[in-house]
């Protein structure tokens, strides 16, 4: 059975990785001289931190924010071909933040080759969380511009409405609390309903 996002998730990954080849930094190759996706290189860094916007950007391009937002919290929760660490709070925090930078930057850019120009500018100005030891957090970044009225509207800002305004799912901080413990077993996804025990 395809699945149309899981397509288009591997296809937005290939060719940002030869973006990244190109553009950022050469990347690791496999004997048959293609990209070595499943190098070390690949995680917790500024690869994986363009990857994490530059899908989500796609995802928004393609499904729209909400279903973008949805596609790479499943990410984080499920993740495929050990694509993410879901052992580690600040990876899924890295991931997330990544994601909505992508989102942001998704409904701002027509085409992918725009979409990556901005990203990799947000890159090097900071915008993306790049390692384990920033201690940016979605949820403090989140809560400041929801209880700041007057917070001017700017690039830093993320997406206004979050992902259980879009879904009318449990509470974001339930999803991804500060303490780093989930605080329910039963995840609501737009409807789709598993049991996490994380």
């Amino acid at each position: 059975m395809k699945i149309p996002f899981f397509d288009l998730r591997n296809e937005a990954e290939q060719e940002l990785y030869i973006l990244i080849d190109q553009r950022l930094r050469k990347l690791t190759r496999g004997k048959d001289g293609s990209i070595d996706s499943g190098s070390d290189e690949f995680h917790d860094n500024d690869v994986d931190a363009i990857r994490h916007a530059y899908v989500s950007g796609v995802f928004t391009r393609e499904y729209g924010s909400a279903m973008a937002d949805v596609l790479g919290r499943l990410n984080e929760l499920f993740p495929l071909n050990g694509a993410s660490d879901t052992s580690r709070v600040q990876s899924t925090n890295m991931d997330l933040w990544n994601n909505a930078v992508g989102q942001r930057y998704g409904q701002e850019f027509r085409t992918r080759s725009e979409l990556f120009e901005a990203l990799l500018n947000a890159l090097k100005k900071g915008e993306l969380i790049q390692n384990l030891r920033d201690r940016r957090n979605l949820l403090d970044r989140y809560s400041k511009d929801q209880n700041s009225s007057s917070a001017p509207k700017s690039r830093s800002r993320l997406p206004a409405k979050s992902f259980a305004e879009s879904c009318g799912s449990m509470p974001l901080g339930q999803v991804i609390p500060k303490s780093g413990s989930f605080h329910s077993s039963d995840f609501s996804v737009c409807g789709l309903y598993s049991s996490v025990h994380l």
